[in-house]
Formats: structure tokens, sequence, C-alpha cells
């Protein structure tokens, strides 16, 4: 009793998952599962209704990778019915369509499925890519918000994203998922997760350099307008105002001990510079941890991360 009522569930469970893909499937769980060959007749219904759903797939990712696939090949099983008549069916009638012999409930769950063999190195339309370059105006700088929104999309999108990043440049396995992997502990060797040497020059040479030297283009660019003349700040009449209100105070310290000090308003551009100070610091930080992260999964590199951009720089230029 408990292992019917446990099939039944099952039976139930697999035809919701289903049912996005095979809106049918739940119907015919419901109208068999007081049948003996409930597991067996949920398939065959699937493969009933293959012509008007499509082949029905379900993958579920995980420790078991749950793979529940209807083969073309099984058409031919596409005639038979599900109702009453299926009361008087036998295992050697079900042996005998071809479909089911030597059928195990565990192998059909957990059944190898050839694959694909993939390329060696993933091809470049796979990987990420920087973000645009933004146009270079004063005015993109001073808006404050506009700077800061570029530096950190450009940041999320590839350097805070690196570890998903170089995943994404990794050929998948060529062989199935094995149940019996789970059994038993294996340790992983160190080297079981590096890449292709031709993988990792084509992501940094056309994605993580070209992110790097574009983020420095704009913080150079910014820099240079915070240290030029700005006659068209908009402050600088209220700083004015505020300078001949501070000559006209009356400074007397017996009274009052700070009122001699004086804050004059930032300019924009002292503002400006004071932000691009800061967000060097930061590019630091995160090219000092990406480049580690490289050289974990590409190899070590005896350069550093500034020490590699510049060669990249210089072989570019001579290109050019």
């Amino acid at each position: 009793m408990g292992q019917s009522l446990a099939v039944t569930v099952l039976l139930k469970a697999l035809a919701l998952s289903l049912a996005p893909v095979c809106p049918k499937a739940l119907r015919h769980v419901e109208a068999v599962s007081g049948y003996k060959y409930k597991y067996i007749l949920l398939a065959l219904a699937l493969v009933q209704y293959k012509y008007s759903w499509g082949i029905c797939t379900l993958e579920m990712h995980g420790a078991t990778a749950l793979q529940l696939r209807l083969a073309h090949a099984h058409a031919h099983a596409t005639t038979i019915d599900t109702s009453s008549s299926f009361l008087s069916l036998n295992t050697s009638y079900i042996q005998s369509l071809g479909f089911f012999s030597g059928f195990k409930l565990a192998t059909f769950f957990w059944q190898n499925t050839s694959r694909v063999e993939a390329p060696k190195s993933a091809p470049i339309d796979i990987m990420a890519h920087p973000s645009p370059q933004p146009e270079l105006k004063p005015s993109f700088c001073f808006s404050t918000v506009q700077l800061r929104d570029f530096l950190r999309i450009s940041r999320s999108s590839i350097d805070d994203s690196i570890t998903q990043n170089l995943n994404a440049l990794l050929t998948p396995a060529s062989g199935g998922f094995d149940p019996s992997s789970t059994s038993f502990r294996t340790p992983r060797p160190s080297n079981s997760r590096r890449m292709p040497q031709t993988s990792c020059q084509n992501f940094k040479n056309q994605v993580l350099f070209p992110s790097w030297q574009m983020r420095s283009d704009v913080l150079n660019y910014c820099a240079s307008v915070a240290t030029s003349p700005d006659p068209d700040d908009p402050e600088s009449v209220l700083r004015q105002v505020e300078s001949e209100k501070d000559r006209e105070r009356i400074v007397d310290e017996r009274l009052d001990p700070y009122s001699s000090r004086f804050y004059p308003r930032e300019t924009r551009t002292e503002r400006l510079a004071e932000l691009v100070r800061q967000e060097r610091g930061v590019e630091n930080i995160v090219r000092a941890r990406s480049w580690g992260l490289v050289g974990e999964r590409c190899g070590e590199d005896y350069r550093r991360w500034d020490e590699a951009l510049n060669d990249w720089r210089k072989g570019r230029e001579g290109k050019e």
C-alpha cells in the first residue's frame, strides 16, 4: 500500500512538473492512478500526445540530473489507447512494444543521453561584452550620477561577475551524468577547472582589457576636465556672494571663537577631482581582484594587472 501511494505521488509530482509543456499529462495520471502499471501508462500517454506537444522534455539540473525524454524513434506507440482497455495490459505486451524492453524506473529517470561534442575553445559570441563608451563631454563628468552609473554598470558586467564570465567559457562535459558518482567522494584535481589558453587569451584581449581601458579613458578625461578652467560653473556667482559676505563679517573671537572660520563652497571641478581620485582607488582594488581570479583559472601570470594592460596597449598600438 505504501509503495503504491508513493508511486502515485511520484506520478502526480512528475505530471505537475510536465504541465507547462505537456498540459494533458496531469489528466492522464488522474485517469490511470488506480492501475497497476501507473508509471508505464503515464509514459505511454506522453508518447501518445507527442505530435501535439512536441517532444516532452523534463530536465531538473541538480544532484541527480533528472531527465525524461520521449524520443521520436518511439512514435509507433502513439496509437495506444489509455482507456479501460489498459486493465488487461500485461507485461509481455508492454515488452512487445519495444519501448519498455528491460524497463526499470531508475533507468527511466537517470538515463544517459548522447551529447554533441563541444568545440575545444568557447566561441567568442558567448563572452560578455564591454559596456559602450559614453559620449565624453564636460557635462557627463560634472553629472556625477551619470559618471558613477557608467562605472558601476561596467564593473558589474565584467569584474563583479568575473567568475561567471570565466565559467561561461568552459566547454560542457562530453559524457552524461553517472548516478553512481554520488555514492562516494572523489577529490577534485587542482587543475580541474583550468580553462584553455585560447579562451583565456581571447577573454583578456577582447573583453577584460578593453573594459579596463574604457574606464581609464573616461576617468582620464574627467580628470582633465577637473583641472581645466570652468567659466560655465553655475555656482560661481553664489561663491562670489558668499565671499563678499565673509569679508563683511565682524570677527570677534572673544564672543565667538569660531567666528574667524570660513568654509568656502567647493567648486564643481574640485568635487569632480575628488570623485576621480576615489574611483581610481576603487579601480585598483577591482582590477587586482579580477586579475587574481583570472590567474587562478587561466594559469599564473608573472605580470601585474597594470603591466599586462600596458603590454596589451602596446600590442594594439603596434597593429594600428
